[in-house]
């Protein structure tokens, strides 16, 4: 090539990039090219190849997540270039991200010092595991002694009969599996009963149960198993780190929830598996709007849209769009996804295997479906309407079978109520509303709880409530109750 080596400085890099891409090369092949020539470790060259600084590179990748206030930043993304030498091990589901944003695979941007030094359990994640038991395979495209037999011949007979004898033996050898039926059963089972019991209980108590079963199938990951086995566990992990982020939102630890919903994402990403993935990236959406970024949350839940194909994943969409659409002030689209969230409720038909069939923590029963519009009539300040949604969502919830019943829930739905009741002037409703909200012992006080009681002070402290007794006694009271929650009782090693 005309390009001389020159020192991998900027002018040299591009002078390389211009010539290789005008000679049709690819992105894979400039990325080699660098590394050869000025010992680029793999993510950098790549980075480079793709004429990326540090800090455009992060500003793409969370850009790629729907998050462009996300966490990764050019000092992080030196950091992982850098590893092993110094710097930090990239986690899996970072190298994903940054393959999806250069357009490479996985397998491009680590090379033999990266996985020698890699955790095994990224390893396993990667599908780069290499202590896992291999069959052998015989490599030749063909019988060498194919050439020599002549059909119907004795020795071509021979021939076909070892054949078929090969095929049965490597068959033998590969229906071997260290993952029983019965330990997926049970594991299935166990998963089960904690999405379960999240709905009734502070997801903060499952924490030690969660994370025992989740490192239980990680240890199973590392054994050999069958391609349906692994995709089963991957799904079974995936909703433990699920589980995962909605208590470590219980627990007040946003960031550490945004973290599980993308090792979520991952799995789903792995498996292929729509649910995961479009429940972890609407979990994202949620937490974008509960720390006061609508548009970030609508931009989030809009980009799970491609995983909205069941029914009821086009429900939740439609539900939670008409939220953020109310808060941004688009009224009319967000009318129009509330229509639309009630068409899509008649064609929910229990098929889907996380929402309806997991269920539990993953159920989105017409309950939730009224709670969501509640606060979406509060937006749009129909307070009537608010209050009489709130009042139906409630009624759901206590006619409903105790297997579909949720404390938080029901709690966050009285929360709503009071808070129609005060904006429509009514300090006495609202007061009604909370009193079992208020009457929770510590150990049942979410942090999201708080951060909505909360919000009500403002109101509370409104002039058209000057001089209510009622009005101040109430404020006391949320007060009181936020002073004690349960991320305050939270064992700060429970599951090390």
């Amino acid at each position: 090539m005309g390009v001389q080596a020159g020192s991998g400085n900027k002018s040299d890099r591009e002078a390389l990039r211009r010539e290789m891409s005008g000679r049709g090369c690819t992105r894979g092949e400039i990325a080699e090219e660098m590394g050869r020539r000025w010992g680029f470790r793999p993510r950098q060259a790549w980075r480079h190849a793709a004429g990326l600084t540090q800090e455009e590179l992060a500003h793409l990748y969370n850009a790629a997540l729907g998050d462009a206030n996300a966490a990764m930043s050019g000092k992080r993304i030196a950091d992982y270039e850098a590893w092993p030498i110094r710097g930090n091990q990239p986690p899996a589901h970072v190298l994903a991200t940054l393959a999806k944003v250069l357009d490479a695979g996985v397998r491009d941007l680590v090379d033999l010092l990266d996985m020698q030094s890699m955790s095994q359990q990224n390893l396993i994640t990667l599908g780069m595991d290499t202590q896992q038991p291999k069959l052998p395979v015989r490599t030749e495209e063909r019988s060498p002694n194919i050439t020599s037999a002549s059909r119907g011949s004795p020795d071509f007979e021979a021939l076909i009969s070892s054949t078929a004898q090969e095929s049965l033996k490597h068959a033998e050898r590969a229906e071997v599996t260290e993952v029983g039926g019965m330990t997926l059963a049970d594991l299935d089972m166990e998963v089960r009963r904690i999405a379960q019991e999240h709905l009734h209980v502070n997801s903060l108590d499952l924490f030690d149960d969660t994370i025992l079963l989740r490192n239980r199938v990680y240890r199973l990951l590392e054994r050999k198993q069958h391609p349906r086995e692994s995709s089963q566990l991957y799904f079974l992990a995936g909703i433990l780190c699920n589980l995962l982020a909605d208590t470590s939102v219980s627990a007040g630890q946003p960031r550490a929830a945004l973290e599980q919903c993308q090792a979520g994402l991952t799995y789903g990403e792995i498996i292929g598996h729509n649910g995961l993935r479009f429940w972890a990236r609407t979990m994202q959406a949620s937490l974008a709007y509960w720390s006061g970024r609508p548009k970030r949350a609508l931009d989030l839940v809009q980009s799970a849209e491609q995983w909205s194909r069941a029914p009821v994943a086009r429900l939740q969409y439609d539900n939670a769009s008409a939220l953020f659409h109310a808060c941004i002030g688009e009224r009319d689209d967000s009318l129009e996804s509330l229509r639309s969230a009630q068409e899509n409720r008649d064609r929910v038909n229990g098929t889907d295997e996380l929402f309806e069939q997991i269920g539990g923590m993953f159920a989105y029963p017409p309950a939730k479906q009224a709670q969501i519009a509640t606060m979406t009539m509060i937006q749009l300040e129909r307070f009537e309407d608010a209050v009489a949604t709130a009042s139906h969502c409630l009624d759901l919830y206590e006619n409903s079978p105790h297997d579909q019943r949720a404390f938080g829930n029901e709690a966050s739905a009285k929360i709503d109520l009071a808070r129609a009741h005060l904006l429509s002037g009514e300090v006495s409703g609202a007061a009604s509303a909370l009193q079992e909200v208020l009457n929770l012992p510590p150990r049942m006080r979410q942090e999201w709880f708080v951060v909505s009681l909360k919000s009500l002070l403002p109101d509370l402290r409104h002039n058209r409530f000057n001089g209510s007794t009622e009005k101040r006694q109430l404020a006391e009271e949320i007060e009181e109750f936020c002073s004690e929650t349960a991320a305050a009782t939270f064992p700060p090693m429970l599951g090390s």
